[in-house]
């Protein structure tokens, strides 16, 4: 049987080989992160012996390959966007990836149209969702009350407290390093 290192260099190899997007198992990315998870024990940090060693050698080579597969993949799907986004040849992962450029590229028409057509309204549809959108964050450091862009009012905070707050009022909070925006997406 193929290791599971050699399986992906091959697929580096035929990436590399051919301009169209070849096609590889579904599971490709879940069967690394599965090999890596069953083998990270015998990968022990904390030892120095002979197969400790090798496990992190192997696990080190194993996630840079698929790094490098998975950026390889990518990189043949940005150049032919829309006839890549539904093709078959694509992990569940790699459609994870593609899909907010599929959006932006929509996004791009509606407002490219809207130009064109004078369509004021779209644009100021766009300005009013920009301006309503809201984040959830952690605090990291106490804040006592704030108002909202929304002129809504916020807190008092605590350390660890978890709120939705509007985006123009994380931003600056996020460069002082008081809050962490949590990602809820998966």
């Amino acid at each position: 049987m193929k290791s599971i290192v050699n399986r992906i260099y091959n697929c580096i190899e035929d990436e590399l080989k051919s301009e169209k997007l070849q096609k590889i198992p579904r599971t490709t990315y879940q069967d690394i992160s599965n090999y890596i998870k069953t083998t990270g024990n015998l990968a022990d940090k904390n030892e120095n012996n002979l197969s400790s060693n090798l496990a992190r050698r192997e696990k080190d080579i194993l996630v840079q390959l698929s790094i490098r597969l998975l950026e390889i993949r990518i990189g043949k799907i940005s150049l032919h966007i829309d006839k890549e986004a539904n093709s078959m040849n694509l992990t569940p992962e790699e459609k994870y990836l593609i899909d907010p450029s599929l959006t932006s590229q929509k996004r791009f028409d509606k407002l490219r149209k809207a130009i064109i057509h004078g369509q004021t309204s779209v644009l100021g549809n766009v300005s009013d969702l920009i301006s309503s959108k809201y984040v959830v964050v952690r605090f990291v450091e106490p804040v006592s009350s704030l108002i909202g862009v929304d002129l809504a009012k916020y807190g008092p905070f605590k350390n660890q407290d978890v709120a939705v707050l509007p985006l123009d009022n994380v931003k600056p909070l996020l460069k002082q390093g008081i809050v962490q925006e949590l990602d809820l997406e998966i």
